[in-house]
């Protein structure tokens, strides 16, 4: 949501959430980003496939859904799970 010319961030929930967790909170940050938010694998209206989810598992999702969907330099923002997330992300990409 908001002006694909302003600065990206992301927006990734915490364990048992989903994106939605961020609904009041988007519209405000779209005033000055171009807002993202995703449900993370096994979580909200995602895919649930069996298997074995791990940390790797969401940082990857995270890692690519910046370079194939966003395409730009990104803040990562997190809530508890979703905090982790960002951090192992950031702390694994090449950007």
């Amino acid at each position: 949501m908001g002006d694909k010319s302003k600065p990206a961030i992301l927006l990734i929930h915490g364990f048992g959430a989903s994106a939605y967790h961020y609904r009041y909170n988007i519209p405000d940050l779209a005033r000055d980003y171009h807002v993202y938010a995703f449900d993370m694998l096994g979580f909200g209206l995602s895919s649930k496939p069996i298997t074995d989810y791990s940390a790797e598992v969401w940082r990857d999702q995270t890692v690519d859904f910046i370079e194939e969907v966003i395409g730009k330099t990104t803040t990562v923002v997190g809530n508890s799970l979703g905090g982790f997330t960002a951090l192992y992300a950031a702390s694994s990409s090449a950007q």
